[in-house]
């Protein structure tokens, strides 16, 4: 069984969407865009198809699968 992941957002919509513009790296872009879109209601699956990997990618991310 899953521990359900609780993502306390601590960090406003416009601030991760600064830090993601601002962001050099690849990788912590793409985990940027990831909680992005979790924040804008967006749901695991539909997220992995965005972001072209998958659901395991999400779930080892520790992103709650809403």
């Amino acid at each position: 069984m899953t521990a359900k992941v609780i993502l306390r957002r601590h960090v406003s919509g416009e601030e991760l969407e600064r830090l993601y513009k601002e962001e050099k790296c690849p990788r912590t872009k793409e985990r940027l865009l990831a909680i992005k879109l979790y924040y804008d209601g967006r749901r695991e699956k539909e997220i992995g198809d965005i972001l072209g990997g998958n659901i395991r990618t999400l779930r080892r991310w520790n992103l709650p699968s809403g």
